[in-house]
Formats: structure tokens, sequence, C-alpha cells
């Protein structure tokens, strides 16, 4: 009898681990999925998307983003999450570190801004308020 409970025990151990990164891993596709619409919606109002990126919260981590603007083109960046993400902000940095954009607060965040000259600019997300340790996000960035 001893021998069986020891099977049931690692049946049981299996299947918890089988099961549990597909329970987990549902939020990060659901992140994809919004990370997709978003993506979707920017092409239709003729942005060219070049950056989608999905990652894992860790409680107030706020997240950095180096990337090349060019003077005069209209860019973009949007940021949200599986349920689990309640606020999040978007601040655009120049090269020396000035602001020159602040999107609003919300479950979700975009900000829209033309560069006003060509260079490194730094994008600092934060997400604020989440209901648990491992919730999902999103970026979505482009330009026309």
């Amino acid at each position: 009898m001893l021998h069986r409970s020891r099977l049931s025990t690692l049946v049981l151990a299996a299947a918890i681990l089988f099961v549990l990164p597909h329970l987990v891993s549902a939020d990060r596709f659901k992140a994809r999925d919004l990370a997709y619409a978003a993506m979707e919606s920017y092409n239709k109002k003729g942005y060219s998307v070049r950056d989608i990126q999905i990652g894992v919260l860790l409680p107030g981590d706020p997240y950095y983003l180096d990337t090349q603007m060019t003077a005069g083109n209209e860019y973009v960046v949007s940021t949200g999450g599986d349920e689990n993400v309640r606020m999040a902000t978007i601040l655009v940095y120049d090269e020396n570190w000035m602001p020159v954009a602040k999107s609003g607060q919300g479950p979700t965040a975009e900000i829209v801004f033309k560069a006003k000259w060509t260079g490194t600019y730094h994008v600092k997300i934060n997400w604020m308020d989440f209901e648990k340790e491992r919730a999902y996000w999103y970026i979505v960035s482009g330009y026309k």
C-alpha cells in the first residue's frame, strides 16, 4: 500500500508540474493578445510598429527603453498588461534626461508626440498598481 501512495504522490506532482506552467502562461498570452490588438490599431492609424515587448512585472521596478527617434516623425508608445495591471504611466526624456512627454495614468497608458530633434530618447514606464507579483505587461511602439 505504501508503494501505491508514493505512486499517487508522484503522479500528482507530475500533473502539477505539467499544468502549472500552462496556467501561468495564460496571463502572458493575454498580454500578448492585448499587444497585438494595440499593434493592429496603430497600423490602421498609419503607424509603422517597430517594437513589441512582453515581460513580467516586478514590484516597484520601472522599465527603461532607449530608442533612436528622428526629428519630425510622430511616435507612439503604449503599455498595458493582463487583467492584473491596474495603473501604468509613460515618461519620455531626451538624451539629457529632460522630460519631453508624459502620458496619463490608467490600466493602459499611451503617449503620442513629435520628436523635435534626431537622437536618443529614453522611455520610462511605471506600473504602479498590479494585483499579483506575476502580472504581465506589454509595450508597443511605432512611428509615422
